[in-house]
């Protein structure tokens, strides 16, 4: 059922739309909450991914935010890759709302603490998810701060020269934030560049 949802929420607005018009969150959030096991990987993966896909309108990032899939989600990061993948994916698209262009959610993200499990997946399959909402998040001098604690500094720096271009970008874009609102991070930017 969670892979139908998955496809049923793949590129079109309007089914999205109907989707949480339907009350698709409350029993995505309620997978969401299941302790990830060998057993159910696919089927977390597959919540994840819906929530990713549904949080691409201002509606869906709203909904999953009120319904606290963000704290839901900061816990499967440590969870086996393709569920750790999905889970960055969709905390990717709720850091930031599509209509209003700017990143969003910034004090959930930082009460769940997400940072560090995101800075301990910029690597690998999940480095450009994780390095996309790193990104978002680097917008302000706390979160900033907290990135750069978790020592997230050498990693984004390392996929400057990532092979895939959009990894290397949102791993540019995070520095950049970071630099624009911690002084305290040029130093170990320029050490690590």
């Amino acid at each position: 059922a969670s892979r139908a949802l998955v496809k049923l929420s793949l590129k079109n607005h309007e089914r999205k739309l109907r989707l949480l018009q339907a009350g698709v969150v409350a029993p995505i959030v309620a997978l969401l909450r299941t302790a990830p096991s060998a057993s159910n990987e696919l089927v977390l993966a597959n919540a994840a991914q819906l929530v990713n896909n549904l949080a691409t309108t201002s509606a869906g990032t709203e909904a999953f935010q009120k319904a606290g899939s963000i704290a839901l989600l900061v816990s499967l990061l440590g969870a086996a890759p393709v569920v750790a993948d999905a889970a960055a994916s969709a905390l990717c698209n709720l850091s930031y709302h599509p209509d209003a262009k700017k990143p969003v959610n910034r004090a959930e993200f930082r009460k769940a603490g997400a940072i560090p499990p995101l800075v301990a997946l910029l690597h690998g399959e999940t480095a450009r998810t994780a390095a996309g909402t790193l990104c978002n998040l680097a917008v302000d001098g706390v979160a900033t701060a907290a990135i750069r604690s978790a020592g997230g500094i050498v990693p984004l720096v390392a996929l400057l020269h990532a092979a895939e271009a959009e990894a290397a970008e949102h791993a540019a874009c995070a520095l950049f934030n970071m630099s624009v609102d911690d002084e305290q991070s040029h130093p170990a930017i320029l050490a690590a560049l």
